[in-house]
C-alpha cells in the first residue's frame, strides 16, 4: 500500500487557522453591522425626505385654501353680528316708545277748567359697556355681562287751571294719568308724577269764585333696560 505524504499540510493548517481567527470574524461582523446601520440610516433619511415633501405639499394645499377659509370665517362672523343687529333693531322697532300714543292718552285725560299750554319731553339713553367673563383667584369662571341700554323718559306738562282753588285740579289730572289704560304701566312708583311748580292763584275778574293758577307737572316714566 502506497504511503501518501502531503507536503502542504502545514500550509493548509496555517491557512485554516487564519480563516478561524476570531479577530477577523469580529471585523467582518463589525463591517456587516456598519453596513446594516448605513442601510437603515439611508432608509430613514429617504423617509424623512419623503415626509418633508408631503408636509410641503400639505402646506401648499393649506396656503391655497387658507384665504378661502379666512374669508368664509369672516363672513360667518359678520353674518352673526348682522343678525344680532337685525334682532336688536327688531326689538327696538317693536318695543320703542311712541310719543303719539302718549299724546293720544293725554287727549283722553281731560279735566274741566284745566288747559294744557305746553308739553316738554326728555328722552335719554344710558349705555353700559359689556363685561367679559374672567377667572377668579380660585380658578372659577366669573360670568360676564352683556351691554345694556337704559331708556329714561320724562314728560313736563305746563297747565293753566281756572277752577275753584279748593278743587285741586293737579291731583285730578294726576289721577287721570295714572288711571289711563296706556300710561298707567309707566307710572308704577308713587313719586312718578310730581308737582314741579305752581303759581299764586289770581282771581278771575269775570268770576270772583274762581282763580287762575298755572302749574307744572313732572312725569317720570319707568326706565326701560334693553340687553343688546
Amino acid at each position: 500500500m502506497p504511503i501518501r505524504i502531503n507536503l502542504l499540510a502545514e500550509a493548509l493548517a496555517a491557512e485554516e487557522q487564519r480563516r478561524k481567527d476570531p479577530v477577523k470574524r469580529a471585523i467582518w461582523v463589525c463591517v456587516f453591522i456598519i453596513f446594516l446601520f448605513l442601510l437603515w440610516s439611508t432608509t430613514l433619511q429617504l423617509q424623512i425626505i419623503s415626509e418633508k415633501s408631503d408636509v410641503s405639499r400639505k402646506d401648499g394645499e393649506w396656503n391655497r385654501i387658507e384665504k378661502k377659509f379666512t374669508t368664509a370665517t369672516d363672513n360667518l362672523k359678520n353674518s352673526v353680528e348682522i343678525q344680532k343687529k337685525i334682532e336688536s333693531l327688531t326689538r327696538l322697532s317693536t318695543n320703542r316708545f311712541l310719543w303719539g300714543s302718549v299724546l293720544h292718552a293725554l287727549q283722553q285725560t281731560s279735566i274741566p277748567q284745566v288747559q294744557i299750554t305746553r308739553i316738554r319731553t326728555e328722552q335719554q339713553y344710558l349705555l353700559t359697556d359689556p363685561v367679559a367673563p374672567k377667572k377668579s383667584s380660585g380658578a372659577q369662571m366669573i360670568p360676564g355681562k352683556p351691554a345694556t341700554s337704559t331708556e329714561k323718559i320724562n314728560l313736563f306738562i305746563d297747565a293753566r287751571d281756572r277752577s275753584a282753588q279748593s278743587e285741586e285740579s293737579f291731583n285730578k289730572l294726576k289721577a287721570g294719568l295714572i288711571s289711563s289704560p296706556y300710561l298707567k304701566a309707566f307710572f308704577q312708583k308713587s313719586d312718578s308724577i310730581k308737582l314741579g311748580g305752581i303759581s299764586a292763584p289770581i282771581p278771575v275778574p269775570s268770576d270772583t269764585n274762581r282763580f287762575l293758577t298755572t302749574f307744572t307737572m313732572e312725569c317720570y316714566f319707568q326706565p326701560t333696560t334693553r340687553y343688546e
